[in-house]
């Protein structure tokens, strides 16, 4: 017995270096395999880096471990459960509110798009080709921004529209100024007209005319403009005048002159076959140049009165009257004057 305890103490010396390399093997081997689950990921949130070193791999492991939580709609490099390596990269975008307002509606939504476009795309949002939108697509999207559309549509409009007449004003020398008496009614025309409408958010904000088809003729308005002006006398008639003509005028007589000769050879016979006469309160007889007054004529001539275009001169030529007066004496008196000849018009009153 004795012999057998002994045996057994030697054995167990012998093999104690064995056991103590496998346990210190055993043990390694654990430290190793544990070491290879450690790895160190780096974290970026809206461009703040973090380091995390873990023995997890499942990314929403990483992150809880972290207490990193996300918005539904932050948007993540890496899907919630993919597996990371040592040294692996996850970045996270925080969506940030954008008031958009389209449609005649406001809304905010959450969103961590990059641009005005990718927002867009992302939210499924369609946007005609003359729509407005402010800012630009390449804009990026920031916190409180505002987004907005204008929908912008082009439409083509077809009407009937009224062509009005126009109104043609002829003088009327029988007639004094501000008077109208109307010759010949207008008729109002129809037209087509075909347009090009642009509407932002259904406002009309521009347009165009494309074509305009005369449907039925407008007929113009004919309308008489007296161009007669009234005029009372020295001697308190009312008379009415066309126009005005400035002469010079010297005056003639039947009388004789100094030296006992006639100063009218014809002894007061006119141009037209009747006396000449002077008729301060009535009508008198005047010579002209038939070329520019006509025989005739009744005028006004001032300082003198009343007259009637009845005789001619050699010496009357242009712009140049004779006013008749009875007596040799009344020629000088008159002398040689410039004055106005208001050519009278009858009109029945």
């Amino acid at each position: 017995m004795g012999l057998n305890v002994y045996n057994k103490k030697e054995e167990i010396s012998f093999n104690f270096p064995k056991i103590l390399f496998v346990g210190l093997l055993v043990f390694s081997l654990i430290f190793t395999i544990v070491l290879s689950f450690k790895k160190e990921v780096t974290i970026v949130i809206d461009n703040e880096e973090k380091k995390i070193v873990t023995f997890m791999s499942k990314t929403n492991s990483i992150l809880k471990s972290s207490g990193i939580k996300l918005n539904n709609k932050d948007k993540m490099s890496v899907g919630l459960n993919s597996s990371l390596q040592n040294g692996d990269l996850i970045t996270i975008k925080r969506a940030v509110d954008v008031s958009f307002k389209a449609d005649g509606e406001e809304k905010v939504i959450f969103t961590a798009e990059g641009t005005v476009r990718e927002f867009f795309n992302a939210e499924g949002i369609e946007i005609g080709e003359l729509d407005k939108v402010t800012p630009s697509l390449d804009t990026k999207v920031y916190e409180d921004m505002t987004i907005q559309v204008k929908r912008v549509v082009k439409v083509k409009q077809a009407q009937n529209l009224p062509v009005e007449y126009i109104t043609i004003e002829q003088p009327n020398d029988r007639m004094v100024k501000g008077e109208q008496k109307l010759v010949s009614q207008g008729r109002i025309g129809e037209k087509e007209v075909v347009k090009e409408l642009t509407l932002e958010d259904g406002e009309i904000v521009d347009q165009v005319i494309l074509k305009e088809t005369i449907m039925k003729e407008s007929v113009s308005e004919v309308v008489d403009v007296g161009t007669l002006t009234k005029m009372e006398v020295p001697n308190g008639e009312t008379v009415y005048y066309s126009s005005i003509i400035q002469v010079r005028a010297t005056a003639y007589t039947a009388d004789v002159n100094s030296q006992g000769v006639p100063d009218d050879p014809y002894l007061g016979a006119t141009a037209v076959g009747t006396r000449a006469k002077r008729n301060p309160n009535g009508m008198s007889t005047i010579a002209v140049d038939p070329r520019v007054i006509p025989l005739g004529t009744k005028v006004y001539v001032e300082g003198y009165g009343l007259a009637i275009a009845e005789d001619v001169g050699g010496a009357i030529k242009g712009n140049k009257i004779d006013v008749y007066v009875h007596k040799y004496s009344d020629t000088l008196n008159w002398g040689v004057r410039h004055v106005n000849v208001y050519i009278l018009e009858d009109i029945q009153r």
